[in-house]
């Protein structure tokens, strides 16, 4: 299967994953291709280690069986969301300079033009924005 059929009919509708380390890949795979349908290749690399990142997140620290991709476009900008039934808040952390992990987070803060944390009824969603070309007016 394609990583974009995982999306359905929009490839803003969101896409649930089990919580386990080869799920990351088929999240980046999903980003890239909805990414590129976009047109926005330049920013899908970018979506791409933002992406892993998140996911990594979610499965090393919430315990969650499941989590949530999903991607949308609006006008000059990508909003990506990773959601997950656990309302553990991630933060930012001073990472010894030879540690092995505890710089995902900074990835997010110095590559994404904005990003947080919003709780959910049932959880929370980690979210990053990339600025991208407003799409093309239509002509009528």
């Amino acid at each position: 299967m394609r990583a974009i059929d995982a999306l359905g009919p929009r490839p803003t509708d969101e896409v649930r994953l089990p919580t386990a380390p080869e799920s990351a890949a088929r999240a980046r795979r999903v980003a890239v291709s909805v990414m590129r349908l976009w047109g926005l290749e330049i920013q899908a690399d970018i979506a791409e280690l933002l992406v892993s990142e998140l996911v990594g997140n979610v499965v090393r620290h919430t315990g969650v069986r499941t989590f949530g991709l999903n991607l949308d476009r609006r006008r000059g900008r990508v909003r990506v969301e990773v959601r997950d039934a656990s309302r553990s808040l991630p933060c930012l952390i001073d990472a010894g300079a030879d540690a092995e992990s505890g710089r995902g987070l900074y990835l997010v803060d110095a590559l994404a033009d904005r990003w947080g944390v919003e709780l959910l009824p049932r959880g929370k969603s980690v979210w990053f924005e990339l600025d991208v070309n407003p799409e093309p007016l239509a002509v009528a």
